[in-house]
């Protein structure tokens, strides 16, 4: 978070004229400083920064100890010297002597708030795209907390200097200090409070359960006293609402063990990072009693998302340790289940060697396999039955007599499932067994009697020019004839059924690309299909 948006800004460039006129009648070098201050607040306004300078430098020569002159002169060095980290030596020059003075206008300066602005500035002017003097950062950041540490922004300063430095932990523990010892924390200060305690707790895996919910503890709280301050504006309510959701969310995953109050403190997440529009008077929505059904369902959403985060980082046996953990509970849930699987499928891509992959692929056939069963609907079954296949695919484990037999069982249970024919077909037809493939099929048309169902199969067979199913070559045209076949005889009684010409579009593609040599009927072909496809998509929009 930028400084400039935790604290206000000093800006004392008006502050020593102000002193200096209402001293003006008492000394010669009030007046002097008047004049000069005057002059090169002009010179700095008509953007010649050098002869402001010059005016200051020419004054200090006279009056080395006078403090407001001193202050202003390193304001005007650091105009002077730029804002781009790539400085000319002359730049880097006039940035050392704007410290210079920010230095003596420590000791010189009455003014409190002159004294810790100038302070501040020199931890701005020693880091990084400055003078590049972590040193010196530190030195002045610590002295703004000894010598004022009233002041939020001192300790805000520091934190800073501790986080940019890897130490998540200092520099949440050096706002708590802030929190305790400053007269008034700024909202701003305390989301950086609030996010740094979140970032301990994401970061330090060694904190054991009771000390992450500490933290987690006065993350909330300080999030809290943002929500229910007085007035807080609309930006810093949202980012503190947004806060509490995901302290809270952080507590149900890293905390909480009983699954009722975990469920609850998702619940309450999801509440307090509810679009801001149904935040209404500086309130989060009411609480809702959720229903057995939505508790499940929202307990699954974020322990999917924890886990899927495990399973991009790489981290599978963490993954599939948090899956079983879930359906030591929930041993009916299809989607875990189906995770799990997926999970131990991208695990086995991961190995280098054979026998690695083949161990990994057949734990998920496990988890796979009782998707089927417990799928709630026509579609998500057929789709783990498909899983289960493709890991039985030549490409993967390579058992095509398992697939034949994982096929026969499929349709002796569900006889209206279009998949299980689909792929017992194509492993007739990729052993040579023409005679037996055409007689799946046409005890599919039998069996399948709705149109959808059937283009669902010409599907499923046209799929097998897939790659990584590894049809052999020599089965090709049959499979394309019984494909045509099926959808020719569908198109007969359902020729305007989206779903239908949707298979047809799959099977005038494949046969543009793989089976026409003309260009020229290639073409056609694909041309054809794309008009058929757009018809298709005009009669589901109706």
């Amino acid at each position: 978070m930028p400084l400039t948006s935790i604290v206000l800004l000093f800006s004392l460039v008006a502050a020593p004229a102000a002193q200096a006129s209402s001293q003006a009648a008492q000394t010669q070098t009030d007046r002097d400083f008047q004049r000069a201050f005057q002059t090169a607040s002009q010179q700095a306004l008509d953007n010649k920064p050098a002869d402001a300078v010059a005016t200051m430098e020419a004054f200090l020569s006279r009056h080395r100890d006078h403090g407001e002159a001193t202050f202003f002169t390193a304001r005007l060095y650091t105009d002077l010297a730029g804002y781009d980290p790539n400085r000319t030596p002359a730049q880097k020059r006039a940035l050392e002597n704007s410290a210079r003075l920010y230095i003596r206008a420590v000791d010189l300066l009455t003014n409190v708030d002159g004294k810790f602005v100038s302070l501040w500035k020199l931890t701005d002017i020693y880091g990084e795209e400055g003078l590049n003097q972590p040193r010196e950062v530190e030195k002045y950041a610590k002295r703004m907390v000894a010598d004022h540490a009233n002041r939020a922004e001192s300790h805000v300063v520091y934190a800073q200097l501790l986080r940019a430095r890897g130490d998540i932990a200092g520099a949440a523990d050096a706002l708590r200090v802030g929190r305790s010892k400053a007269s008034e924390m700024p909202s701003a200060a305390l989301l950086l409070f609030n996010q740094y305690l979140l970032e301990q707790v994401q970061n330090d895996r060694t904190l054991p359960r009771e000390a992450t919910r500490r933290l987690l503890e006065e993350a909330n709280s300080v999030a809290d006293s943002i929500i229910t301050g007085p007035k807080p504006d609309s930006r810093d309510y949202r980012l503190a609402t947004l806060a509490k959701a995901m302290g809270l969310e952080q507590m149900a995953k890293l905390v909480e063990t009983d699954r009722q109050r975990r469920i609850q403190l998702l619940a309450e997440s999801e509440r307090y990072g509810a679009p801001i529009e149904k935040h209404l008077n500086g309130k989060p929505p009411a609480p809702t009693r959720l229903t057995a059904a939505q508790a499940d369902a929202l307990e699954w959403q974020y322990i999917d998302r924890w886990n899927s985060r495990l399973v991009d980082d790489g981290k599978f046996p963490e993954a599939i340790a948090a899956y079983q953990q879930y359906l030591a509970t929930q041993p009916t849930s299809h989607l875990a289940q189906a995770r799990l699987g997926d999970v131990y499928v991208r695990w086995g891509l991961q190995a280098t060697d054979t026998a690695t992959k083949t161990a990994r692929w057949n734990q998920a056939l496990v988890p796979l396999q009782k998707v089927i069963g417990l799928a709630p609907t026509q579609a998500e079954r057929e789709k783990a039955f498909l899983d289960v296949i493709d890991v039985l695919r030549p490409s993967r484990l390579n058992q095509p007599s398992q697939i034949e037999a994982a096929s026969r069982t499929m349709i002796q249970r569900y006889p209206m499932d279009a998949a299980p024919r689909g792929t017992l077909a194509l492993a007739q037809l990729d052993a040579g067994r023409t005679a037996e493939a055409n007689e799946t099929i046409r005890a599919a048309r039998t069996g399948l009697t709705k149109p959808a169902s059937r283009a669902l199969l010409a599907h499923y067979l046209l799929d097998g020019f897939r790659p990584d199913i590894g049809l052999s070559a020599s089965a090709g045209p049959a499979l394309m004839d019984a494909a045509d076949q099926l959808i020719t005889e569908t198109e007969r009684t359902a020729r305007n059924d989206p779903d239908v010409m949707e298979a047809r579009v799959h099977w005038l593609n494949v046969k543009a690309n793989r089976f026409e040599p003309d260009p020229a009927k290639a073409k056609a072909l694909q041309t054809q299909a794309l008009q058929l496809m757009t018809r298709a998509a005009a009669l589901r929009k109706r």
